[in-house]
């Protein structure tokens, strides 16, 4: 009896290294290393030539959901003490809604994450400018002892 190879449904994982060559090839101004089993992403963000410029970071884990970072400037509220809208704790960009699987691994982190991030980023500058949060999406409550 011939054996059968089970071969996985949906698409396949990208690999650290095809996620960096992606990275390279679409964002050749960031620089990407592997450490610790996990690709640090890092580059500088402008989203429109109006905005201010930011140093980012994304960490992308094998295994796990890319982490996306700003590390200079800081986020900050609008008013001392307030909050700010669509981030997880630490101030991190919340991009996509993981839960309604907007974002797998078989994607280029260079053709999702990064363009997120910009727009991301867009929505945040306006919403300074506003008061009103115009990227739309939803944000989940986060239950006690969650991590985000």
């Amino acid at each position: 009896m011939a054996s059968r190879r089970h071969w996985p449904s949906g698409p396949q994982a990208l690999t650290l290294a095809q996620q960096m060559g992606a990275v390279s090839a679409a964002w050749p101004g960031f620089t990407y290393r592997i450490e610790r089993n996990a690709l640090v992403i890092r580059g500088l963000v402008r989203p429109t030539p109006i905005c201010r410029e930011y140093q980012v970071r994304i960490e992308y884990p094998l295994e796990r959901a890319p982490r996306v970072h700003v590390d200079a400037p800081a986020l900050r509220p609008r008013e001392p003490g307030g909050k700010i809208p669509h981030v997880y704790r630490r101030s991190r960009p919340c991009l996509y809604l993981p839960k309604a699987h907007e974002w797998n691994s078989s994607m280029a982190i260079a053709d999702t994450i990064v363009p997120w991030l910009y727009l991301w980023l867009f929505h945040y500058e306006m919403w300074h400018a506003t008061g009103e949060w115009l990227g739309g999406g939803k944000h989940p409550r986060r239950r006690s002892g969650q991590r985000t």
